[in-house]
């Protein structure tokens, strides 16, 4: 990919969150001379449109952590394309990715160690945001978790469950029931890659990986991908 050093060096983040991209924007003008920032307030759908629309420049697309592993199959494969669609043959993107490993190196990883609530406390704050946004009862205090690893799925799923039954309303959605103890509900899967999914995932979508720097002790990896 040619690089056009006397084009301006613009950054396109892209939230649901305005306010966050308003505050972070201003903080990283302020910290590098001379950079461009266009915020776009959205999901990534809406905004990968709008930077489609943009006039003809080189285009290094991030997406960093390791989220994608956060969506379906289907949805992967949908962001994955809109991407290649906002880009043109040629662009790069950088991208992390986690890979598949022993269920008791990623249980480990992803439960709290004892007298530690961090993951428990994320989990269960589902139940606040339901609370807040459809007026609910919810007592998330009632509730336990854990993570576990599905190694036929490849991917990780947290649960919580109510240590008695429960109980809840959520009025906004004129819903009501109950959840048995013990009962448990998934609130949140991350899928582990093997290499020859990824691989086929990423050339049917138009992408090749480029070049790979990799955590070889976690099988994490940040992948820089060119499109074909």
């Amino acid at each position: 990919m040619a690089i056009n050093s006397q084009a301006p060096l613009r950054y396109v983040p892209i939230d649901v969150s305005e306010e966050m991209l308003r505050r972070t924007s201003v903080r990283l003008a302020d910290s590098i001379e001379s950079l461009e920032i266009h915020p776009i307030a959205g999901d990534y759908h809406s905004g990968l449109s709008i930077v489609g629309q943009r006039p003809e420049a080189s285009r290094l697309f991030l997406f960093m952590g390791s989220s994608l592993g956060n969506m379906s199959e289907e949805k992967r494969r949908e962001l994955l394309g809109d991407i290649r669609s906002a880009g043109r043959r040629g662009d790069l993107m950088a991208i992390g990715v986690d890979f598949d490993k022993s269920r008791s190196t990623l249980e480990n990883a992803y439960n709290d160690p004892p007298e530690y609530d961090l993951w428990h406390n994320f989990l269960t704050n589902r139940l606040t945001c339901l609370n807040r946004t459809f007026d609910g009862n919810f007592d998330p205090s009632a509730f336990d978790s854990r993570l576990t690893y599905n190694t036929d799925a490849c991917r990780m799923e947290a649960q919580i469950w109510p240590r008695v039954d429960v109980e809840f309303r959520l009025d906004g959605l004129d819903l009501q029931g109950v959840i048995k103890a013990n009962e448990r509900v998934t609130v949140d899967t991350s899928h582990k890659f093997k290499p020859d999914e990824l691989n086929e995932l990423l050339s049917s979508t138009g992408m090749r990986i480029m070049a790979s720097y990799d955590e070889s002790a976690v099988k994490y990896s940040l992948l820089l991908l060119e499109m074909m």
